[in-house]
């Protein structure tokens, strides 16, 4: 009771157009504890005053004044303001209630009112309202609920038709929600495999499968489906609740994850790749910068210590077919005084350790402490990668040609990932190139010892060539200083042949100094035509004996080029050989020449035998010449052009051959860079400048050689220019004649028996005042180098010629030519 009193009273607002009547309701309700919110008597005031009081309850006359109802007015009051309407009216005939039930009222009372019946239906009515409107506050709830989560929600009853669907249904099948209620489930929700093909119901799992629905337009969905039974008050199934959610959005999250984690493996696969690239590119220039091969294999080491590796151990065969070690680094994780030990175990594993062992060896370890296994695992290896805290490695044998030559060993510790397939490729590879490097480095010292015997070889054949000519030539030219009469043209004869074969044993040793960078150039300005001339008197005797006609047309000035005297002699007196021995008596040689910008053109052609085309590519090669007749009248090794090509190319310039065949002459272009004035050169001075020179007293000569013919032969020429000369044929002998012949000048061979020339050369200084000079058949760099380091004034090779070693003998200079040909070889 004292909740009705402390409660608001409900209002009621009475829509009568009758006023008695109206006044005789209001006063029954307040009777009844009701409120009257107010009295009207038309429609369209009943829906103006339920607008602004808002009560709780109308009473509602059915035939009311103006044009508006009351079933019209209650029409309006239901839908905009959802409150409970009951009708009060004398009309109880059908068609006023049909008309009266599609307002959905909460009461029909007939007049007269019974005011006791009156109190009940407003009490229903009241009470109606309120769980309606509860019912339709959780069903607004549940709506709202509904249509904001992502999810589409359909139920059905029994029999498998939809009862509801969610405003979210609409939008993934993209159908009214409306027009769903009341269809089959099965006829909605239809569903494909990825194969096409209908699948059957979903398997109740803890995660719901992802199934492909149809929609609208038959473009598919990818949807989470799962169903859930209703159950009726005695547990019985009343129909099912299906949840659909889209998955789109999720799937391709997925499947961007997926591509990312591709793309991230991808990229950190190049960047793998990239790093073993660069560190492989970064051995391959260590393996190929240096020729110390050890050098090499620590460098590498090194490196894999700090890329790829905490322990590297690189192993070769040595020349006495055992292993070694080569290359051994850590990485800076090591205490020094740890890597010197583990360096010293290193190499005591490697010591004496055969190529056989290698193939024993595992190729990748996982676990070096498991691996016990004495004929899989050398104890001495496995003891020294536990020493030093090592926990996988990987060891790769390499050979090269069916030998092995070495292996790699790398080891990680126990911080770093253990070694997998991966990384035995790239050790593999790093093994490829290892082996590439040793094989290669074996070859090079094979090739510098065979390089090496060869010098030795053409050093002895010089010296054994030129000591036969020495006392020939000297001979000649002791006839000729005494001049003696007779067998002049035999004696041109022997001079001439003489010559030749000082030229064949030149050119010989000049083409093997070529070939190995040893020909130094005394570059200076010179005039063409003086070079030109030199050259020609070089090869006068062969033209003259063969009555070649000789036209040389070059400026006397004007035409300057910047090089070596001797060599561009020698160029041009090859050129000139080689057009005279192929071209017949009487024929003729052409030498001109012009300037062309920077450059001087000079051309070397004859009409003689010409050149086949398939020759004119390998003119230039060595040993290579044209057909020659078979008593090889022209003689020659085919070195000349070689020689002439590597010394014009010495100079900066080019030189080419051409010919239109066989019997159509031959022509050789010389392309030289131009020099912008020309010096005078030192073979312009008069030859016989020392000749015209006041006479010298002579000299005590001491002449020391094991050839006697040359050292009887030398005396003998040197006595006649008025010295006084005594002969040694060995050292000891010619201690013991320099110790009372009190010689100014020791005149000395290099290759003595019992004691070398350096050896006397040494004896001979340490006891007198005495100039020295070397007369050999060595003719090296570096036996030029030796002899000037024990002390010999000049070095001239044999054979010598007279006039220049007289010179050097008296202490004046002879001509240029011949002192570079004697004392340079």
């Amino acid at each position: 009771m004292s909740k009705r009193i402390a409660a608001a009273p409900t209002s009621i607002m009475i829509v009568e157009d009758e006023n008695l009547v109206a006044l005789d309701i209001a006063e029954g309700l307040q009777r009844l504890g009701y409120r009257v919110a107010g009295m009207v008597g038309t429609g369209r005031e009943a829906v103006a005053m339920a607008e602004k009081t808002r009560p709780d309850l109308i009473l509602m006359d059915i035939n009311l004044r103006g044009d508006v109802s009351g079933i019209d007015a209650a029409h309006v009051i239901r839908d905009r303001l959802h409150t409970p309407v009951i009708y009060v009216t004398a009309y109880s005939d059908e068609v006023t209630l049909t008309q009266a039930k599609a307002t959905e009222p909460f009461g029909y009372l007939i007049k007269p009112i019974d005011k006791r019946e009156l109190h009940v239906l407003i009490e229903m009515a009241l009470y109606r309202h309120r769980v309606e409107r509860a019912l339709r506050q959780s069903e607004e709830q549940l709506s709202t609920i509904l249509s904001n989560i992502r999810d589409a929600v359909l139920a059905t009853d029994a029999d498998g038709q939809i009862s509801f669907a969610s405003a979210m249904t609409e939008q993934l099948l993209g159908r009214a929600s409306g027009g769903l209620v009341g269809r089959p489930i099965d006829d909605v929700l239809q569903f494909v495999s990825t194969d096409g093909n209908a699948p059957g119901a979903p398997e109740p799992t803890d995660v719901p499968p992802v199934r492909w629905l149809v929609v609208a337009g038959g473009s598919r969905v990818p949807v989470e489906h799962t169903i859930s039974p209703l159950r009726g008050p005695s547990g019985e199934r009343t129909g099912d609740v299906h949840v659909l959610r889209d998955v789109s959005a999720r799937l391709r999250a997925e499947e961007a994850q997926r591509r990312y984690i591709e793309q991230a493996a991808a990229r950190s696969a190049v960047e793998r790749e990239h790093a073993r690239s660069r560190y492989l590119a970064q051995v391959g220039e260590m393996l190929g910068a240096t020729l110390d091969h050890k050098e090499a294999m620590q460098a590498v080491a090194r490196r894999t210590a700090a890329e790829v590796a905490h322990l590297c151990l690189i192993e070769t065969v040595d020349e006495g077919g055992h292993l070694r070690c080569a290359g051994f680094a850590l990485d800076a994780g090591f205490p020094v005084e740890r890597a010197d030990a583990l360096r010293r175990a290193a190499e005591a594993a490697s010591e004496n350790r055969l190529p056989l062992d290698l193939q024993s060896r595992p190729r990748l370890v996982r676990d070096v402490a498991a691996a016990t296994d004495p004929a899989a695992w050398d104890p001495a290896y496995r003891d020294l990668l536990l020493r030093g805290g090592l926990q996988s490695a990987i060891c790769m044998p390499f050979q090269a040609r069916g030998a092995w030559l070495g292996a790699i060993t790398v080891a990680r510790r126990s911080d770093a990932p253990p070694y997998e397939e991966e990384d035995v490729a790239l050790v593999e590879e790093l093994a490829r190139r290892c082996a590439a490097s040793t094989e290669n480095a074996t070859l090079f010292r094979l090739a510098r010892e065979a390089d090496r015997r060869k010098d030795a070889f053409m050093a002895m054949l010089g010296h054994e060539l030129r000591n036969p000519l020495a006392p020939i030539q000297t001979a000649l030219q002791l006839m000729s200083l005494r001049g003696d009469v007779g067998g002049e043209r035999e004696r041109l004869v022997i001079e001439r042949q003489v010559k030749h074969l000082v030229r064949l044993v030149d050119d010989l040793l000049d083409i093997n100094r070529v070939t190995q960078g040893k020909i130094q150039l005394s570059k200076q300005d010179l005039r063409l035509a003086e070079v030109v001339a030199k050259a020609v008197e070089l090869v006068s005797p062969l033209l003259e004996r063969n009555s070649h006609k000789l036209t040389i047309s070059i400026p006397h000035t004007g035409v300057n080029v910047h090089g070596d005297l001797v060599r561009l002699a020698q160029v041009f007196a090859n050129l000139l050989t080689n057009a005279a021995k192929y071209t017949e008596p009487g024929g003729d040689i052409r030498v001109a020449a012009e300037c062309r910008g920077p450059n001087v053109v000079v051309s070397v052609k004859d009409d003689g035998t010409g050149i086949a085309p398939e020759m004119l590519s390998r003119i230039f090669e060595l040993f290579m010449q044209g057909e020659r007749t078979l008593d090889r009248a022209q003689g020659g090794l085919g070195l000349g052009l070689p020689l002439a090509r590597s010394l014009v190319e010495l100079h900066g310039g080019t030189i080419t051959a051409n010919s239109a065949g066989p019997g159509m002459g031959s022509e050789f272009i010389v392309t030289l860079p131009t020099a912008p004035g020309a010096e005078r050169p030192m073979h312009e001075r008069d030859e016989h400048a020392a000749a015209r020179q006041p006479p010298r007293s002579g000299k005590r000569l001491l002449i020391v050689d094991d050839n006697r013919d040359a050292a009887d032969m030398l005396a003998g020429a040197l006595r006649a220019l008025g010295h006084e000369v005594e002969v040694a044929y060995d050292g000891p002998h010619a201690l013991q004649v320099a110790g009372r012949f009190l010689a100014q000048i020791a005149v000395l061979d290099i290759g003595l028996p019992v004691m070398d020339g350096y050896e006397l050369a040494e004896r001979l200084r340490s006891s007198w005042d005495i100039r020295l000079i070397a007369v050999t058949g060595y003719g090296q760099e570096s036996d030029h180098a030796r002899t000037s380091a024990a002390g010999f004034e000049m070095h001239f090779v044999k054979p010598i010629d007279l006039r220049t070693l007289a010179a050097a003998i008296e202490g004046r200079p002879a001509d240029a030519t011949d002192a570079r040909r004697s004392s340079a070889d």
